[in-house]
């Protein structure tokens, strides 16, 4: 298997719902250095805007998880946003999954002016309206003990008889680090009285690790589906402060769980690094997908089919990688 193949999956047990790709980003259509001011073309569907313009978000090569490029924020200047906004169509259930760099000696935006505040993600009803938002709160890196205001899910307006209000977060402990790409998985489903709230982390120092899993009303009054996503969502300015996003995924509906992976572990739970493919077609006995290979070079790798309720075959199917890549200046992927 190699990179933009396309590829036929045939087993059982799939799951005959499969999920609706809004978009995938490996940030490889772009310009090393160039800055994204416009509606960027992606590599499967399109974002909606961006905001704001140059300098404050770019591709690079400096960093970057796969291939030659990812997205680049630069904290230096404003407090504010530097997104990249998704539009989800007013879903009620939705799956984001990304690699998230924060360099080594790079500080979370804030840390350095009116105190850390990093909104790594958001789900919202309007286009400036935040719903819910993971959020670093602490350049204290990595946390291994959940503590109010340090990382964890923040809700914004109308909090009454939800899973958080405006006043709180869930904290949990992450394995965020400076100079380690790490994976976040987010699933959230919208409802009044048991949505859903879940997150996952992985990196190359931790196998994939569920840290929030929550339930309840997880809908405002009169807003009951989601429209956007923002990638980020916010940051406090701070001279001190690069962030770096790649391989961003956005799936939605009944079927947004579903999925094909490619993991570096025989097993599930082991993996340290995965690679989310992006399926064209699904059914319970067949699926088509094209093959993104993430960071994954030449040799052996292992599938991994979830389905729509989310669970994954523990043991995977093993492949073998065949990938060429050039390497065009900057550091290499990690």
């Amino acid at each position: 298997m190699s990179s933009g193949q396309n590829i036929i999956i045939s087993g059982t047990g799939f799951g005959a719902t499969g999920p609706t790709v809004v978009l995938f980003d490996d940030f490889e259509t772009g310009s090393d250095g160039a800055a994204i001011t416009t509606v960027p073309q992606s590599t499967v569907g399109s974002w909606q805007g961006v905001t704001p313009a140059d300098p404050y978000s770019n591709y690079s090569s400096t960093h970057r998880r796969s291939g030659n490029l990812s997205f680049h924020q630069d904290w230096s200047d404003y407090e504010g946003s530097r997104w990249l906004n998704a539009d989800l169509n007013g879903t009620t259930a939705a799956y984001v999954s990304f690699w998230l760099y924060l360099p080594i000696g790079s500080d979370i935006p804030g840390t350095n002016s009116a105190g850390a505040n990093w909104k790594v993600f958001s789900l919202g009803y309007a286009d400036l309206n935040t719903d819910y938002t993971p959020t670093f709160l602490s350049n204290t890196l990595p946390m291994p003990t959940a503590g109010a205001g340090t990382w964890g899910i923040q809700t914004w307006h109308d909090g009454t008889g939800r899973i958080c209000d405006t006043s709180e977060e869930f904290a949990a402990p992450t394995a965020f680090e400076n100079g380690v790409w790490t994976r976040y998985e987010a699933y959230i489903t919208a409802n009044a009285t048991n949505g859903v709230v879940q997150l996952w982390e992985t990196n190359e120092n931790q196998a994939r690790t569920q840290t929030q899993f929550v339930t309840g009303n997880t809908v405002n009054t009169g807003e009951d589906t989601w429209n956007y996503a923002h990638f980020p969502a916010f940051g406090r300015n701070d001279e001190g402060s690069d962030t770096y996003y790649d391989d961003i995924y956005i799936a939605t509906g009944t079927g947004a769980r579903a999925r094909v992976e490619i993991g570096n572990a025989s097993t599930y739970a082991a993996c340290t690094n995965l690679a989310v493919c992006t399926p064209t077609s699904w059914g319970a006995s067949s699926i088509t997908a094209t093959v993104r290979t993430g960071s994954f070079t030449t040799g052996t790798a292992y599938l991994y089919v979830t389905d729509s309720d989310g669970a994954t075959n523990s043991t995977g199917y093993e492949i073998t990688l065949s990938i060429v890549t050039r390497k065009i200046g900057g550091n290499p992927p990690r």
